[in-house]
């Protein structure tokens, strides 16, 4: 049996926070679960046992409250700036601190998804203050290749930004942790799971007769 309950994101949070979602998966037998490509840093608060994981290096890990970068690549969860986190995971406590330690400890001691979302928003959100930015050309890049689902070509995406391909990929690595095609790939595959989900079709059917 699994629960799975969306939280409703304050309108402050929805240009930095993708989702927010709470579950729990009860009766299933141990097992290994896999986490696919992202272009999203994701932020996993185990509320029983920690999670162990692998990660697509090989790396291996053991958290109660994980960040896990940008990957290219599938990590393995076992039994159960971004550039910096790509294709790595680390325990929270690193990027904010004792924050981490009090916000797992008040989070398994709490009942209700609700209560729950709103200790994390309090927690990680609520003082929020943007103490760096990209550089506006790779921040443009960036929202040009998510607009398009990773579709548009880099050299054009170089262009309008006034960068050579080199050059925006350079820059573009150091701010994400992959270069620009490597992004696009992976939102490609996202926008195709996605199409899959709804039952879409992911390309029209060959007529053998053609």
């Amino acid at each position: 049996m699994v629960q799975f309950v969306e939280a409703s994101l304050p309108g402050g949070l929805t240009p930095f926070v993708e989702s927010m979602v709470g579950y729990r998966i009860t009766g299933a037998r141990p097992g290994t679960q896999i986490g696919m490509p992202s272009d999203t840093i994701t932020l996993v608060l185990s509320l029983d046992a920690p999670l162990d994981l692998v990660d697509a290096d090989g790396r291996e890990g053991r958290h109660d409250a994980m960040v896990a970068g940008l990957h290219a690549g599938p990590a393995l969860l076992l039994g159960g700036p971004a550039g910096e986190l790509a294709g790595t995971s680390v325990d929270l406590d690193v990027l904010v601190g004792p924050t981490a330690r009090r916000l797992h400890e008040q989070l398994s001691g709490t009942e209700g998804w609700e209560s729950r979302f709103a200790l994390v928003v309090e927690a990680l959100f609520a003082r929020r203050e943007v103490t760096r930015r990209p550089r506006p050309e790779v921040e443009h890049a960036w929202r040009l290749l998510r607009r398009s689902h990773g579709r548009a070509p880099i050299r054009e995406i170089a262009a309008e930004v006034g960068w050579s391909t080199r050059h925006l990929s350079t820059q573009f690595r150091q701010e994400y942790g992959h270069a620009p095609k490597t992004t696009a790939r992976v939102m490609r595959f996202q926008e195709s799971r996605h199409l899959i989900g709804q039952g879409r079709q992911l390309a029209d059917p060959v007529d053998p007769g053609r």
